[in-house]
């Protein structure tokens, strides 16, 4: 193995990809974190707000692209790369300074020969407060690969296609995800993550019935805020309960209308 050197602080060779749109009270703080690396890639869906004279004073290599679904703007970014090794970070994920000392250690240790990608767990932080229950982050995700010829697939909560590819979940170490700093800005995610999952159920010709409509938010309701002790996170629980069973109940509705031939737009 043809082993590396790099000192904490000096460049590393990756290119982090992030995909945008209106992310101008975020993007910064994770534009802040990824210093030690040597190349970020932006893809833009034609913000309007400060996002792009934000990222501008980071780096220069900003792409625009009509936003189709997560999948196809990742591909994009993949594109670009001119590093072996590849981060895929939100616009709203903070790298802390123990996951940055871990990801030294990675590239100090490994030779890129081996097909890997590597996970890390997320702590969620909504409107000021840690979110310890609620059945909401926690789990590790995709986010450091030695590789750059992949595709991402499904258009929601992408993921790698990692066939046949080495999986290392990295411990005591974590992102901090700034999810939504306001009701105003989940329910506007909410409302968009339900339009794409909408159009997928339509595409599967799923027949939507009073069980979906009714039933399945309810179910989703005492999931979060009951069944994973949503309410032991307070106001941000209950927000995050009502929150996960419109996004649903939209899901359905809006599938239903589109079955109907109504546009969803």
């Amino acid at each position: 193995m043809n082993r590396k050197n790099y000192k904490f602080g000096e460049k590393l060779p990756i290119s982090a990809t992030i995909i945008c749109y209106n992310e101008e009270s975020n993007i910064e703080e994770t534009l802040k974190s990824l210093d030690f690396i040597d190349e970020i890639i932006v893809i833009d869906s034609y913000s309007t707000d400060k996002t792009i004279e934000i990222v501008s004073r980071y780096t220069d290599k900003i792409y625009y692209n009509k936003f189709k679904d997560f999948s196809d703007q990742r591909n994009i970014a993949l594109s670009k790369v001119s590093n072996n090794w590849v981060m895929r970070i939100d616009s709203d994920e903070i790298i802390t300074p123990s996951l940055k000392q871990k990801i030294y250690d990675i590239l100090n240790q490994d030779d890129c020969s081996r097909q890997i990608v590597y996970k890390t767990a997320l702590k969620n932080m909504f409107m000021g407060r840690l979110i310890k229950h609620s059945n909401w982050g926690g789990k590790p995700v995709h986010f450091l690969y030695n590789f750059n010829h992949f595709k991402y697939k499904n258009a929601v909560h992408e993921l790698p296609d990692i066939t046949e590819t080495q999986e290392i979940v990295l411990k005591n170490v974590y992102l901090i995800h700034n999810t939504y700093k306001g009701v105003t800005v989940m329910f506007r995610k909410t409302d968009q993550y339900s339009t794409i999952k909408a159009k997928q159920l339509f595409d599967k010709q799923v027949k939507i019935t009073p069980f979906h409509l009714a039933i399945k938010p309810t179910y989703r309701f005492i999931f979060h805020y009951l069944l994973n002790l949503g309410f032991l996170d307070g106001r941000q629980g209950f927000i995050i309960a009502k929150m996960k069973a419109l996004e649903v109940y939209w899901r359905y509705l809006k599938c239903w209308r589109l079955q109907k031939g109504e546009t969803i737009d």
